[in-house]
Parts: structure tokens; C-alpha cells; sequence
């Protein structure tokens, strides 16, 4: 079964021949662990200034600080998801209700974030959860940058378009 990240590699908008930096690859998995670890563990708004903050990246503290000025409750964290093809969002939560979808980024922004959050958006849709906002949620060492692809149409027309040429819908 084919990942989001593999369909879009296919579809030349990730360069897969791009060798990345190691070190910071390293440094976004980490952050990425970090903040998996505390939203497991943590059932209620996390308090920011009762935790060992000097065990955690920077990046990661602005990532909890967005999730609490967001407001948003954690429902999977890094859950991998099945359909015709599969994807795993860092966050699929709840702002109010409604179903949120959010990627961490910790690099500079990527022409193909609109393409993947809308891979995951189709994902969660077939399990009846239907997103109204998608982020990405760049975090860095002194701020976060939100960017919400929902009314990003270009980047859902050219994801349907690869679900079209691959053969992925299907009816439940």
C-alpha cells in the first residue's frame, strides 16, 4: 500500500533525489518524538510552566504553546491510517467540535503541504471524520507560523487527480 509521502514522490512534487541535511532531520524527529511523548501523556491542557522544560527543544514548547492557545484536544497522535493508501498524521484533534488535522514542520515551507494534508484530509474522510481546518504548524525556536490548506483548492484539485490516476476511490 502506497503512503501519501511515496504517492507524492511519484508525482514529482518531492524531490526524492534532494538528500537532506542529517543533523536536521535528526533534530525534527526528535522534536516530533517530544511532542508525541507529552500529548500521550498528558490528558488535560498541558502546563507549560510545570514541566522540565529545560529536557525539551525550544520547537517543541512552541508546539504545546499552540496546541493550548488553539485550544485543540488530541484525539490520535501519529496514527497511521488505511484506506486504498495510507498516511499518518502528526495530530488529527478538535478545536471546538470540529475535527482539526495537524502536520509539525520544522524546515522552511513546502510547495507539496497543501497536497499532503489534503492525502490525509481523504484518509480520515472515509472513517466518516471530516476536517474543517488543516495545518501545518511550522515551529521554531522562538515562534510558531500556522497554515491552514483548506481553502487551498489547487492543492486538493491536484490531490484528487492522483487518487483519479491511481485508482484510490472507493465506496465504504
Amino acid at each position: 500500500m502506497k503512503t501519501v509521502t511515496q504517492l507524492l514522490k511519484e508525482y514529482g512534487y518531492i524531490n526524492p533525489y534532494i538528500s537532506s541535511n542529517p543533523e536536521k532531520t535528526e533534530r525534527g524527529t526528535i522534536i516530533h518524538e517530544q511532542i508525541s511523548s507529552l500529548i500521550e501523556t498528558k490528558s488535560e491542557k498541558m502546563d507549560l510552566t510545570s514541566e522540565n522544560l529545560y529536557n525539551y527543544q525550544k520547537e517543541t514548547i512552541w508546539a504545546i504553546k499552540f496546541m493550548n492557545d488553539f485550544n485543540i484536544v488530541p484525539i490520535y497522535v501519529e496514527k497511521r491510517i488505511n484506506w486504498t493508501y495510507s498516511g499518518k498524521p502528526d495530530i488529527v484533534g478538535t478545536i471546538e467540535d470540529k475535527f482539526v488535522i495537524i502536520d509539525w514542520k520544522t524546515g522552511g515551507k513546502q510547495k507539496h503541504w497543501g497536497l499532503q494534508l489534503w492525502g490525509y484530509y481523504y484518509l480520515l474522510k472515509t472513517y466518516d471524520i471530516e476536517a474543517t481546518k488543516l495545518y501545518t504548524v511550522i515551529i521554531q525556536e522562538d515562534k510558531y507560523i500556522v497554515d491552514n490548506w483548506i481553502n487551498d483548492l489547487e492543492a486538493k484539485s491536484k490531490w484528487e487527480e492522483i487518487m483519479t490516476k491511481e485508482g484510490l476511490w472507493k465506496i465504504k
